[in-house]
């Protein structure tokens, strides 16, 4: 019963969430957030003992999450949902071995369902720029899709070597080198494309630092996840800002908590 209560907080909450995230131009309400971590938490009063167990674990993700917010590479709402997630579902629960950590599953599939998802979105405008040659490649872009291409044929001959593996662990590994030879090359473009000018600065906006004058980040302190204190600030100068418009990725750790749930499932 309990294995049932924990899957229906995490699988409700990831839902309504993204639904916010999706409809509700990616603002998920903060009284939300804390509920949904609250009851996350709250569940492991009946099963505190699986809760401790991957304590150890949490505390560093949680500093790794929290970093990635302050850099700008993850929402708030983000790091809330994915520790909420982690807190109600810890590992599969009907698992009898209990090793693997939910949540580092969870978020490789997202990770790689967003990066498809960017992928086929901006595939069309950066392949127009590469056959227009304006994207210039340099010669550390050159030396790291040369050291992943190394590695994908040592992978390779693996797989020949020993077909015991199963063959969607090589599809995979094919997915995440063309993903990671597009961003590789075309992230500088990718980034211009994801950026908004706004006169209004509001708290929680991702500024590309890199766009502003360096006198001007220096005079003011810019950082790149904006605070109340800097949204003010910059609101006062009373000029345009480069925002990043951040792909959403809830409803991605949605279908990634889905799919885990359902692999789960079938394995045990």
């Amino acid at each position: 019963m309990i294995e049932i209560l924990r899957i229906l907080i995490a699988v409700c909450g990831t839902g309504i969430a993204a639904y916010y995230d999706i409809f509700n131009r990616k603002n998920v309400p903060e009284a939300f957030l804390y509920l949904f971590l609250a009851i996350s938490l709250v569940v492991n009063i009946f099963e505190y003992n699986l809760f401790l167990q991957f304590l150890p674990i949490a505390l560093p993700l949680l500093m790794v999450l929290y970093l990635l917010y302050k850099s700008g590479q993850l929402g708030g709402a983000d790091v809330f949902v994915i520790a909420a997630i982690y807190a109600a579902v810890p590992v599969f629960p009907m698992a009898e071995e209990r090793i693997m950590p939910s949540i580092l599953m969870i978020l490789a599939i997202a990770t790689m369902l967003a990066s498809i998802w960017i992928m086929l979105k901006y595939l069309p405008k950066m392949a127009r720029k590469f056959m227009e040659r304006k994207v210039k490649v340099n010669v550390l872009q050159w030396l790291q899709v040369v050291a992943l291409a190394i590695s994908f044929a040592i992978l390779s001959y693996l797989f020949v070597l020993f077909p015991f593996f199963p063959f969607w662990i090589f599809l995979v590994a094919i997915l995440l080198f063309v993903e990671s030879v597009f961003f590789i090359i075309f992230k500088e473009h990718l980034v211009e494309e994801m950026i908004l000018m706004k006169s209004k600065i509001e708290p929680e906006d991702v500024l590309a630092v890199e766009k502003i004058d360096e006198n001007t980040v220096r005079k003011y302190g810019i950082k790149r996840l904006t605070d109340e204190k800097q949204a003010k600030t910059l609101n006062k100068l009373r000029r345009k800002w480069p925002v990043l418009d951040m792909p959403m990725f809830l409803p991605f750790i949605f279908i990634g908590l889905i799919v885990y749930l359902i692999i789960g499932l079938i394995s045990f």
